[in-house]
């Protein structure tokens, strides 16, 4: 038989012996006995992993497999999926005991949410970091390199060709860097989003770029929005809309859609595609198939995308030409007229 006082929970054993379990704390508790299997659990534990409910007397690791495996584990936190937002939960378990006797163990619950978002938050960062750090020691030594050996070249022969090579050098430099700048950029957190008209905004990136004989085809209308930061999201279109035309041809046709099953949108083309070779790679900075190309394109996009708490994937088109979808926007929807 199982009591709960306001503020307090009780188990009541066989001899009806009353244990406080809880104090005048609101975390979910939950209590097993000597078997791990659930005995009681108080209201707030049972909001949490309703489906304890129905489960007095079973092993906790058929009711809550997440939450048996973070008792054995070194780990005490453990994520928890609940209308759709994540919160997180550290552990702790204590042995249940009354007239020196052990029962079981009770299990607390406290919410590390912020903390541990924040230390995720940090740990993106320091990857982040590390990755950067990386690129611009490898990247941006070879142009250095190739300007100072023609500069030599040009003082030894005299050969204005040589110049020529060390104003490419530094026009490398200068896109490295203004693309490693963006790559900085568009991984930071995203604060502040506002209703985006996606079919708008699909349209003016289109106008921002140089196309070529390359087409565009939006197949939106002017209601569907998502949230989302503007300037980020419009430099997400503008570097999937160049790597259609660097990679699929100067004629090339550019569709944007609405996925259909699920919340998100697609970007794809009808060019040659991306070789299964080389799909793992499509999102690493610095990896390109162009020689003229950095490399930081698709790798801006993945950050602006993580930023947002997206998700991006890279499919082939009907047509055999490459195909992006972003699922995850928060949320598709349309604007009431």
């Amino acid at each position: 038989m199982a009591a709960f006082a306001v503020g307090a929970s009780y188990v009541y054993l066989e001899e009806f012996q009353t244990v406080q379990l809880t104090g005048e704390s609101d975390n979910p508790v939950i209590l097993l006995d000597q078997e791990d299997r659930s005995r009681e659990w108080n209201r707030t534990a049972e909001s949490i992993f309703p489906a304890i409910s129905n489960a007095r007397g079973q092993p906790v690791r058929a009711v809550e497999p997440t939450l048996a495996g973070a008792l054995d584990g070194p780990d005490r936190i453990i994520p928890v999926e609940r209308f759709g937002t994540t919160r997180y939960y550290r552990i702790t378990n204590n042995p249940f005991s009354t007239d020196n006797a052990r029962l079981g163990t009770m299990i607390t619950l406290n919410d590390a949410s912020e903390r541990e978002q924040y230390r995720q938050r940090l740990e993106r960062e320091n990857e982040r970091l590390e990755k950067f750090a990386s690129i611009v020691s490898h990247d941006l030594r070879n142009p250095p390199n190739v300007a100072v050996g023609r500069l030599e070249l040009a003082r030894e022969t005299g050969d204005p060709e040589h110049i020529e090579h060390v104003k490419n050098a530094h026009d490398r430099m200068e896109e490295l860097i203004e693309d490693l700048l963006s790559l900085a950029r568009s991984g930071l957190e995203i604060d502040e989003v506002e209703r985006v008209a996606l079919d708008r905004l699909a349209r003016e990136c289109w106008e921002m770029i140089e196309t070529g004989e390359a087409t565009l085809a939006v197949d939106l209308d002017d209601s569907v929005t998502i949230e989302a930061d503007r300037d980020r999201l419009r430099q997400l279109f503008e570097n999937i809309y160049r790597n259609a035309i660097e990679h699929g041809g100067e004629a090339v046709t550019i569709r944007v859609g609405r996925l259909a099953d699920k919340a998100g949108f697609y970007v794809e083309d009808d060019g040659v595609g991306i070789s299964v070779d080389v799909l793992v790679e499509v999102f690493d900075a610095g990896f390109t198939t162009e020689p003229r190309g950095t490399g930081f394109g698709l790798a801006i996009v993945l950050e602006i995308v993580r930023g947002h708490a997206w998700e991006i994937e890279v499919t082939e088109s009907l047509s055999g030409g490459a195909r992006f979808e972003i699922s995850g926007a928060k949320a598709v929807e349309h604007l009431e007229s």
